[in-house]
């Protein structure tokens, strides 16, 4: 069974597979190599992709895109706070807990973000089965560096509601590393830090490759930062010229907002290569076009803060690591965003003018580096990748009585990795029971940081006089995923924990209709492609015969008179016509079809 690497970006995805040997891109239904991380309800059908980001301006509220921004997150959280603003999509408050309102099937219905990203991988899971002839139930998908427990616990869950069975996690620059280190045979020592710049965050590595062991020595990234937080100053700043030029406030469109969202995007795109591109929308309102010229340097000034602040990561990565710049071998450009120029002058100018590489794909590699993490995972692996190690992206720990953190597990320790201590105590001598918080973060106060989980230990041993004290264990195992056991010392009075399945993400019930959902979808998903493939036989056969046939009419060999060959290419024809009408033909109207025109093609003796 095939086991494929997954890079499921903000902005776009990509699928990769390695086996005999090499890697390979896995192309989606329309033969694309990426597809926009976006997914669309109608009254009729949910769209992905290509498809869907079509349909944004029409239907903007039921257009979801930045869901792994969604992921993982409570309601009230600050970042979500900011991004509702700007969304076209309603949120809702159910529990805490950020919901996604869509009307699909003349249905109001309100989705979490582990069940659109389901649908998006269920998708792409698809899509890659039909590309490769093989079902698909292992996958590693790649997760930002900086991504916390809960965010991964969210995103396996999503990944196993789109049918996996077996779903590894990987951070995104180290899955970018491991790819690159094998593309080029790296057989030396070498320190290498890898940029990866998206289109929702930005995540750094840094690696010690030695002859066949990779060892990750430091991460860090920000999960809100990317090739998004810059179209939306280009948003906002051509927002600001059609109210200056035109006495037009477009803030409350939201059909124009979607256009000029994606004119941003392909705005940025062009200012990497051009010095200057022209806008033009017709028709953005009604009675109001917008056309305008923007300069690379314009662009460059309204998001010179972002490009420092995207630096950040690479200064505590190195520090993480106990490196300087001088110690990097090679500085690895992986995520759309670094085709931006300027991005690419500050990043050299901070490693002392040394060249960045850029011979690796920055749209996918973390796909291939992944692919060959799953091969590495399913005994399948490359030669030479016999050691991997990661590290762990932030600190964990509990709670103290005065409100500090007490880490037990440092940031970008190596993984996997199981600390015991037995320091901690109850409040007061006589306490019956004690609560434990579990947070993760740097900050020395634990409020300031992310609460993961938390429990009650009772029935203590009763003590008028002294403090009960308890040992606690943290295990992390190399998927990344959080055990807790603490124990009254000395007693069998414990409790034991897998953090991630409390706060912020599902519950077992939740999972459960999700599931059951899915598999509704999943089935009309694989129905679609079997209609889509019976669609374009059909078409392509009709094409070929029209060809054949037309060919023929300069032939004097021709077994075929004046009138047939007519017949037929008109009956090939109306079958391209009924075709391109209809796209949502049933399987047993394409087979009827062909089977007509096989019967004409046999008695004309063709």
């Amino acid at each position: 069974m095939s086991a494929i690497g997954i890079d499921l970006g903000t902005t776009y995805c990509c699928m990769a597979i390695h086996e005999n040997g090499s890697t390979r891109v896995i192309l989606n239904e329309i033969d694309k190599r990426v597809t926009p991380s976006v997914v669309a309800f109608t009254d009729e059908a949910i769209v992905f992709g290509d498809e869907a980001k079509e349909q944004a301006s029409l239907s903007p509220e039921n257009t979801i895109y930045d869901a792994k921004r969604l992921i993982g997150r409570r309601f009230n959280d600050p970042t979500l706070i900011n991004d509702r603003r700007i969304w076209p999509f309603q949120l809702v408050d159910v529990q805490g807990k950020p919901r996604v309102r869509v009307r699909y099937a003349s249905k109001v219905k309100l989705l979490c973000a582990e069940e659109i990203l389901s649908l998006l991988i269920a998708h792409l899971k698809t899509s890659a089965e039909s590309y490769i002839n093989k079902e698909i139930k292992q996958a590693v998908i790649t997760v930002p560096a900086n991504f916390d427990l809960t965010q991964r616990e969210a995103t396996r869950d999503a990944a196993k509601l789109a049918g996996l069975d077996m779903v590894y996690l990987l951070n995104e620059p180290t899955a970018a590393v491991l790819a690159y280190a094998l593309e080029l045979s790296i057989t030396e020592d070498r320190n290498l830090l890898v940029f990866d710049l998206g289109g929702g965050t930005v995540d750094v590595s840094v690696m010690q490759v030695k002859k066949t062991s990779f060892v990750i020595r430091s991460t860090a990234g920000d999960t809100h930062l990317g090739g998004q937080d810059f179209d939306q100053r280009l948003l906002l700043y051509f927002l600001g010229e059609i109210l200056k030029n035109h006495g037009v406030d477009l803030s409350g469109n939201k059909s124009a907002l979607q256009r000029l969202k994606i004119e941003c995007e392909i705005v940025k795109r062009r200012l990497s290569s051009a010095e200057v591109t022209e806008v033009r929308l017709d028709e953005l309102s009604p009675g109001l076009s917008f056309q305008t010229t923007i300069k690379r340097s314009q662009f460059e000034d309204m998001n010179k803060d972002l490009f420092e602040k995207a630096l950040i990561p690479v200064k505590t990565a190195l520090e993480y690591a106990q490196l300087t710049v001088t110690d990097i071998h090679h500085v690895i450009l992986v995520g759309g965003s670094t085709r931006i120029p300027a991005m690419q002058q500050m990043l050299q100018e901070f490693f002392n003018l040394k060249p960045l590489n850029k011979q690796v794909n920055p749209d996918e590699v973390v796909a291939c580096g992944a692919a060959i993490y799953a091969a590495m995972m399913t005994a399948n692996g490359p030669e030479g990748a016999t050691e991997f190690t990661d590290v762990t992206s932030l600190s964990l720990g509990l709670k103290k009585h005065d409100g500090s953190m007490e880490v037990l597990i440092k940031r970008n320790s190596s993984l996997p990795i199981t600390v015991t201590r037995s320091d901690f105590t109850t409040v007061y001598p006589g306490d019956t029971q004690a609560d434990f918080e579990l947070y993760e973060g740097e900050d020395k106060l634990a409020a300031n940081n992310r609460l993961l989980d938390q429990f009650t230990i009772t029935n203590l041993t009763k003590n008028r006089f002294n403090l009960v004290q308890f040992e606690v264990t943290f295990s992390i195992d190399r998927n990344g995923i959080l055990s807790v056991i603490a124990a009254e010392k000395d007693k069998e009075n414990r409790y034991k924990l897998t953090v991630g399945r409390t706060s912020g993400t599902l519950s077992t019930d939740e999972r459960n209709e999700i599931r059951a959902r899915m598999k509704s979808f999943y089935a009309d998903e694989k129905a679609k492609y079997a209609q889509d493939e019976q669609r374009e036989a059909l078409l392509s056969y009709a094409i070929a015969i029209k060809t054949k046939v037309l060919q023929e009419y300069g032939d004097c060999e021709c077994n075929l008179n004046s009138e047939q060959k007519q017949l037929i290419v008109d009956q090939c024809d109306e079958i391209i016509r009924w075709v391109k009408e209809g796209l949502d033909r049933a399987i047993a109207g394409y087979c009827q079809k062909k089977k007509e025109l096989e019967n004409l093609i046999i008695g004309s003796g063709l």
